[in-house]
């Protein structure tokens, strides 16, 4: 693929690790949106929880797989130019990734 995921092997666990980190990100998500509510119900905490799942899957999916790329190519530019490029590649693919959150739990139903 790209050097930027560093040597063989690399890109594997880095694919591996993924699913986990996005996992861990919906369940704080979860309880810092659960803990603003009182009583909590069984089916709130598990609403929540796969809402927060689907928006972190897309949000991070797309982050974790196209910003290394990205990170390589900027590594081409100035320091100044390299800051501008990541922060419009991060705010872009966020919206791309609540954009296909949003579109998968509105024909799902949630």
């Amino acid at each position: 693929m790209s050097d930027s995921y560093g040597r063989p092997g690399h890109l594997r666990r880095h694919l591996l690790r993924l699913p986990f980190i996005n996992l861990g990100g919906a369940a704080v998500a979860t309880l810092a949106l659960v803990g603003t509510e009182y009583p909590v119900s069984a089916r709130f905490v598990g609403n929540t929880f796969l809402v927060s799942l689907v928006y972190s899957f897309s949000i991070g999916g797309l982050a974790g797989l196209l910003l290394p790329l990205i990170a390589e190519r900027a590594k081409l530019c100035g320091s100044g130019k390299k800051i501008a490029v990541i922060g419009t590649s991060i705010v872009i693919l966020t919206v791309i990734g609540c954009t296909l959150a949003t579109v998968i739990l509105v024909q799902v139903g949630l």
